[in-house]
């Protein structure tokens, strides 16, 4: 899948840009985070116009049950065999976040062992950077299914529709190149990853469920 490259034009809302690390076959790496981020002086123009899409509901994420960690995985591989369906191929991954690659090594573990190795050809882990959305659109191009992923680590679930939310453009950016199906946002170390807070986080962030295939929340103690 490829994408036009987005020139930057003058919006209400100034975008955050991005920035993303690689890594596959013959793929180099980007700079990891650091300390000389800046905010968009200019934004990129949205290239695609996508249809709107009915406002989901939480039950379309849940099934009020407490799922297990592994039931999760097994959850996040059929969404994602199901893309790989529709594609035809295996699929090229790309992993969105402004947290360190560190901090979701766990998650490319599982994308690049049984039974993802599959469905799954390559993993990039991708930093989000506060200046570089031109390497963002060149990264959410070269994939086929893109994953969001934020860690609670970096204080709150601020992730769309809230005060000082973190990926509000991002998340819709996936939206319009990807297609709902191949994007998913995977919510780290809480305390909490039952599917009562799962119904919690997309009444205060609706956008989640607009946007994304599926949500998907993690504890720190399951992981281990």
């Amino acid at each position: 899948m490829t994408s036009n490259a987005a020139s930057p034009v003058n919006r209400q809302n100034s975008l955050k840009t991005l920035c993303c690390c690689s890594s596959g076959e013959d793929e180099g790496r980007s700079p990891q985070p650091g300390n000389n981020d800046k905010r968009w002086k200019t934004e990129p123009q949205r290239p695609d116009t996508v249809e709107e899409q009915p406002q989901p509901t939480s039950s379309d994420f849940t099934d009020g049950t407490i799922c297990s960690f592994e039931g999760k995985i097994k959850k996040m591989e059929k969404t994602m065999r199901s893309a790989s369906t529709k594609e035809g191929l295996k699929l090229k991954v790309g992993i969105f976040s402004r947290s360190a690659e560190s901090e979701y090594q766990w998650l490319i573990t599982r994308l690049e062992s049984e039974p993802f190795q599959r469905i799954v050809k390559l993993v990039r882990p991708c930093y989000i950077r506060n200046n570089g959305f031109q390497q963002f659109s060149e990264d959410v191009s070269w994939c086929k299914f893109g994953i969001l992923y934020h860690s609670k680590n970096r204080g709150r679930i601020n992730i769309t529709d809230v005060t000082d939310s973190l990926y509000n453009e991002e998340l819709q950016y996936l939206y319009e190149k990807l297609g709902k199906k191949n994007v998913i946002v995977a919510v780290d170390d809480l305390t909490d990853s039952s599917d009562e807070q799962i119904n919690v986080i997309l009444g205060a962030q609706p956008s989640l469920g607009k946007w994304a295939e599926n949500v998907f929340l993690f504890t720190k103690d399951e992981k281990k």
